[in-house]
């Protein structure tokens, strides 16, 4: 495990909290554990905004847990998870010397809005900044669904990790690519209307071009989505009048300004959605 200094140096460079730049050292480990097991490396399918962090965005935001689509359903099962998790634990611990606490993990099995069972995992851990007391030690959370739409095939992507016991070898994941990373990301914002959905989906359009998506790509993604999740395709009305919005606007700095130094408005944000349909061909029914 790198030394606490190294944490320290790093902040400074981003002019972020020690405990945000530990945690995102730590699931680069995380990880790397995945990486370790076959059964979840092949079948655990990265997502979400960590995702965006490790695998696309070198200076991205960075995130606080880590969400995967799972290709195998029969993992959605306590005792299986339970001993993935030890497996886990004992790995991190053999390799950088990183404690879990078995008795804080917590696997909660709970239904979704359509009644599927997701799961989330937490637990603590004690990193470099080595907290003296087990109750301060900070959490990672692992948000694991089977029921989500994987439209394109997985890819298999290297992850940045630029602390100094990076494995020669690199870490990989299999991920969403690009493409579906968007599409979900629009699909989830109509639904929830999230500070982080709002930030990742601008963030994403700013960078279509270096990137290389396709709009008639994207959309036909989002199609796919919405229509797995029964519901219509999002346009700039139906987010204008969301019953979450306020919401989004009250939180907007308090989701997100500890994860990016010198963070906008959100109204820099919202914005930018005109253009985001525009460029998917979406209009308002």
């Amino acid at each position: 495990m790198i030394d606490k200094n190294e944490i320290i140096e790093f902040a400074k460079i981003k002019d972020l909290n020690l405990s945000i730049i530990e945690r995102d050292y730590v699931l680069g480990w995380f990880l790397a554990a995945i990486q370790n097991n076959t059964e979840l490396f092949e079948n655990w399918i990265f997502k979400g905004g960590t995702c965006l962090k490790k695998c696309y965005f070198e200076n991205y935001r960075f995130s606080e847990d880590l969400d995967f689509s799972l290709i195998a359903a029969s993992h959605i099962n306590e005792n299986f998870l339970k001993d993935s998790m030890l497996h886990i634990s004992k790995w991190l611990y053999d390799e950088i010397g990183l404690e879990i606490p078995l008795e804080t993990i917590v696997i909660d099995l709970y239904k979704n809005k359509i009644n599927n069972i997701n799961v989330q995992i937490s637990l603590k851990y004690c990193g470099p900044l080595r907290s003296k007391s087990k109750r301060s030690w900070p959490k990672v959370k692992f948000d694991l669904s089977a029921d989500e739409k994987i439209v394109k095939i997985p890819e298999k992507r290297k992850i940045f990790h630029n602390y100094s016991d990076e494995p020669l070898k690199g870490i990989y994941v299999h991920a969403y690519p690009i493409d579906e990373v968007f599409a979900e990301k629009l699909r989830a914002l109509v639904e929830r209307c999230r500070p982080r959905d709002l930030y990742d989906v601008i963030m994403l359009y700013r960078e279509k071009d270096n990137m290389k998506l396709s709009s008639i790509n994207c959309l036909n993604i989002l199609k796919e989505k919405c229509f797995h999740k029964s519901i219509d395709l999002p346009n700039l009305i139906k987010l204008d009048n969301h019953p979450q919005k306020d919401i989004l606007i009250s939180q907007w700095n308090n989701m997100l300004q500890h994860q990016i130094s010198n963070l906008p408005n959100y109204d820099v944000f919202w914005k930018n959605l005109s253009d985001v349909f525009k460029w998917l061909a979406i209009t308002p029914n």
